[in-house]
């Protein structure tokens, strides 16, 4: 079994406890506005362009495909994703075993929405999980009939939740959050760890008539556990790259007071929340 990924990071902080390998898979159901990984977004093998390293020499055509990245005397044009098998896989981060032993980290499957390769990422889980290896699984829980099954194999689920309001959050992901909500809910009644993570953007989803509803909703849950994450642009030079158009532009990302004011909201609830400086 192959699962395709486009990144492997290593020494992350933000994604689990310790020092983690944050693998980063290929394809998301959704299409987030702020996304910082767009290249993540389509399954598929695609080229991006970085264009400081581009000479203008001609030899790519102009295009943006595999014989371009290849013909590229620069690697300004390279192609995003490789195939791997999980055995192959669980090697390579293996190599950072000493890494998460120390600081009590692990691998974290993101991306990318990890339940669009359910299959290879649950065996991948397992295989890490038989070796000792402390596992996360960062969501938005779509595909739904996934969710359950997958993050039932990860010691850690990182649930993220954009919007409650089903319009809004269709026209900023373009998808609905019924099915969303109703997985995150069902999850903390089944799984012992799970995190809700709230990306805050400002103008999408930061005001206080949100960010309220997200806190009552949280609060119902089970062992409510939530981090608030500020938003900040680095992907818009992604966006760039891949020749599309990055619909936040000049938002600037919340003041650390605003973040403290969210979380106070948040503490009105009962909710500890984490993620802040």
């Amino acid at each position: 079994m192959k699962g395709r990924i486009f990144n492997l990071q290593r020494f992350s902080l933000h994604d689990g406890p310790g020092l983690r390998t944050t693998v980063f898979m290929k394809g998301c159901p959704l299409r987030c506005a702020w996304c910082h990984n767009p290249e993540s977004q389509s399954p598929a093998m695609e080229a991006a362009l970085q264009e400081g390293l581009c000479i203008r020499c001609g030899t790519c055509g102009g295009l943006r495909d595999e014989a371009a990245a290849e013909a590229c005397p620069t690697g300004a044009r390279r192609m995003l994703g490789r195939d791997v098998g999980v055995e192959e896989l669980v090697e390579e981060v293996q190599r950072d075993r000493i890494f998460f032993d120390e600081s009590g980290g692990g691998v974290t499957f993101s991306g990318g929405e990890p339940l669009v390769q359910a299959p290879f990422v649950g065996r991948a889980l397992e295989a890490l999980r038989a070796r000792g290896v402390h596992t996360a699984l960062d969501t938005c829980g779509l595909p739904a009939e996934r969710l359950a099954e997958t993050a039932a194999r990860a010691d850690l689920v990182l649930f993220d939740l954009k919007h409650m309001d089903g319009p809004i959050h269709r026209r900023w992901t373009g998808v609905d959050n019924g099915e969303i909500l109703a997985g995150l809910a069902a999850l903390a009644r089944t799984h012992p760890n799970v995190r809700i993570r709230v990306p805050v953007v400002p103008g999408v989803n930061d005001d206080d008539a949100n960010m309220d509803a997200t806190a009552r909703f949280a609060a119902a849950l089970p062992g409510a556990a939530v981090d608030l994450l500020p938003y900040h642009g680095t992907g818009a030079a992604k966006f760039a790259r891949l020749g599309r158009p990055y619909a936040l532009d000049g938002v600037e990302p919340p003041s650390p007071g605003r973040m403290r004011e969210l979380a106070g909201r948040f503490g009105n609830h009962g909710i500890k929340v984490g993620g802040l400086p």
